[in-house]
């Protein structure tokens, strides 16, 4: 049973140290909220390098993981959940609380190999690294209130929290999981489109990526849409004019949106769903 109370540090064990693991175990490292971490992964030297750098114990087990947590961090693959959670890590994580970060995993899926935890699927995106990712989130029916309330201060941390009703999961994926990708991949686009008019790279990078955090920020903290805003910056005939008839020739728009669309229907197929 879980231990500790909304006023202690939790315990947080995290199975899986890739890139959305890490993430999440660096920013909960970083808050200084966990009174201790610990972390396995079927790399050993995986699970060793992330706990050097976050300074967490890591162990070869699940049953090791499990002891001494409160709160367990599911980030492995899809297609690793079948195997790696048997009947023996099923009795290990007995009475915890387990966060699922798997893709399109759902929670039905996830209570066939966990029958006895209490679950909470979570889509967070690597932001969370930093402290700004969006961590959209839904929770098993046996999840306590105090659960929910102590899920809520850990994760929080990360990002933004957004719960969602399950069925809206795999667009929540297909937006802000997969969407950190495409947003590099478009500042990359500008800042390349600033060096080949003779700015420097360097400085081109960097004022792409300022213009998208502005811009981003514009939208978040003066709650006004998007559109409003382009337009406000767009004059009849001139240069941004010139750019948004471009962007508009290529598509750009729809790319995006069938972008969104395609991760949404990968997540689904990878859930099985």
């Amino acid at each position: 049973m879980m231990q500790n109370t909304l006023n202690e540090s939790p315990r947080i064990g995290c199975i899986g140290c890739g890139n959305m693991g890490g993430a999440l175990v660096r920013g909960i490292a970083g808050s200084g909220l966990a009174s201790s971490i610990t972390v396995m992964d079927v790399r050993p030297e995986a699970s060793a390098e992330l706990a050097a750098a976050c300074g967490a114990s890591a162990v070869s087990s699940i049953g090791d993981l499990a002891a001494g947590s409160d709160i367990v961090i599911l980030a492995v693959k899809p297609g690793q959940i079948d195997t790696l959670l048997d009947a023996n890590a099923s009795r290990a994580l007995k009475d915890r609380l387990v966060v699922s970060v798997a893709a399109g995993v759902t929670l039905d899926r996830l209570s066939t190999r966990l029958p006895a935890s209490r679950l909470i699927r979570v889509m967070p995106n690597t932001p969370a690294l930093i402290g700004a990712g969006v961590i959209a989130w839904t929770a098993g029916s046996t999840v306590t209130e105090q659960e929910v309330l102590l899920f809520e201060t850990v994760f929080r941390t990360a990002g933004k929290l957004f719960r969602f009703d399950e069925k809206q999961m795999d667009a929540v994926t297909g937006l802000s999981g997969s969407g950190p990708a495409y947003v590099f991949l478009l500042l990359n686009a500008f800042a390349e489109g600033g060096a080949r008019e003779g700015l420097n790279k360097t400085d081109a990078l960097v004022m792409a990526a300022q213009t998208f955090l502005g811009a981003a920020r514009m939208v978040l903290e003066g709650g006004e849409h998007p559109e409003v805003l382009k337009d406000r910056v767009t004059s009849p005939g001139g240069t941004t004019a010139a750019g948004l008839a471009t962007l508009e020739e290529c598509a750009v728009r729809s790319a995006c949106i069938k972008a969104v669309h395609a991760a949404t229907l990968r997540s689904r197929e990878l859930g099985g769903s």
